[in-house]
């Protein structure tokens, strides 16, 4: 608190008749600003700080506005805010937080007056510099939102500046899969980049969670303002072959066969062709056909039928001969599998006994013109039975 004293003339009394009885002197006090936050000088001052000033003895709240507590920041311009009074004390509340690393200046004027009207002597100004920002992570592999991610993913991420390694650890770095299960992995740091490596192959088509948590700090011993997570989608399971048809090793196919391959989901049919989707012979030789495909089925149809006596489909006739007394009568063949079987394809030859497939039989082939006999029957138990040029002698 300061008191002026003022001094008046007596000889010069006359003169101030009006505005003082008599001759003496007066005491006024003056107020005055004993204590700010921050403090003049001061650094490393939050961006969020409260802009403060306390005065000696009480003030007019009427003068204590926005006009008469200012603040500015860099190159001078304004701070927008609100002012309050209650107390002995002043407050500035900026409508936004204050800049990182900036030099901020606070001003009461002269405008702000005590309750008997007093004015502060001068304005009171003082200035101080906020807070280096916090580090900050600035990028992640994979992003936020990342779909079709490997499920041998390597995760990184990009920090801002230099963070204190001894920081950087398997409980400030995590992943989570479904359900909040914790992924297990190993955390590694260098220069500014955080890397966590799964302990194995995450799961497809799955949604997984990667955090960095507060208790990462910069080498000052700055933490993250908040933990930070990003979230990404594991590529969906390559899609499987179920079943094809003829079965593999399958023996006694048709020449004819049409050749389909079923999978474990419906397919883009524009990427089934003649180059993805193939048919080779003896000597990995080609065979010409035509593919198509439907929902989760492929089909190859060969151009031509298929040569016999592959992969144990006999071009040269075959024969069953009797010896010591047997009766064809007595002997008896199973054959074929799906789609079925083929005896004799190149015709000729003599079978004897009865055949029995399940699926059905062809005995020779179409165009063929050696005849081919059968001395027993041929039973086909749920298909059709196809003879070409065959001449059978029921026993």
């Amino acid at each position: 608190m300061r008191k002026i004293r003022i001094g008046i003339p007596c000889s010069l009394a006359f003169l101030w008749v009006v505005f003082i009885a008599g001759c003496g002197q007066e005491t006024v006090t003056v107020p005055s600003v004993v204590s700010t936050i921050p403090a003049n000088g001061a650094t490393a001052v939050s961006i969020n700080t409260a802009i403060s000033a306390t005065f000696s003895m009480a003030m007019n709240p009427s003068t204590i506005t926005a006009s008469s507590f200012t603040v500015t920041g860099p190159g001078g311009a304004a701070v927008a805010g609100a002012v309050t009074y209650s107390g002995l004390t002043a407050t500035f509340a900026s409508d936004a937080p204050l800049a990182y690393n900036a030099v901020y200046t606070a001003t009461i004027t002269t405008g702000a007056t005590e309750m008997g009207g007093t004015p502060l002597l001068a304005n009171y100004v003082w200035s101080f510099t906020t807070n280096m920002p916090p580090p900050a992570v600035k990028s992640t592999n994979p992003l936020n939102g990342a779909l079709s991610v490997p499920i041998s993913q390597v995760l990184s991420a990009t920090f801002s500046e230099a963070m204190a390694p001894s920081t950087i650890s398997a409980s400030t770095f995590t992943l989570t899969g479904p359900g909040g299960a914790a992924v297990a992995g190993t955390v590694a740091y260098s220069g500014v980049i955080a890397k966590f490596t799964p302990s194995a192959s995450l799961a497809n088509g799955t949604v997984y969670t990667a955090t960095i948590t507060t208790g990462a700090t910069n080498v000052a011993g700055t933490p993250l303002p908040t933990n930070y997570a990003w979230t990404f989608t594991t590529i969906a399971p390559a899609p499987t072959v179920i079943a094809v048809v003829p079965a593999n090793g399958a023996t006694g196919v048709p020449l004819g066969q049409v050749l389909t391959a079923t999978f474990s989901e419906a397919m883009n049919c524009a990427t089934l062709t003649s180059t993805t989707f193939t048919l080779t012979g003896p000597g990995a030789s080609a065979v010409a056909g035509t593919v198509s495909c439907a929902g989760s089925v492929a089909t190859l149809i060969p151009a031509a039928q298929l040569a016999a006596n592959t992969l144990g489909t006999p071009t040269a006739p075959e024969s069953v001969i009797m010896i010591n007394g047997a009766k064809a009568s007595n002997v008896y063949w199973a054959v074929g599998g799906l789609p079925g079987a083929v005896i004799n394809y190149g015709g000729g030859g003599t079978m004897v006994g009865t055949i029995i497939s399940q699926p059905g039989i062809t005995v020779s082939s179409p165009g063929v013109a050696t005849v081919t006999t059968i001395n027993g029957r041929v039973l086909a138990l749920s298909a059709s039975t196809t003879l070409v040029n065959t001449v059978i002698n029921v026993p």
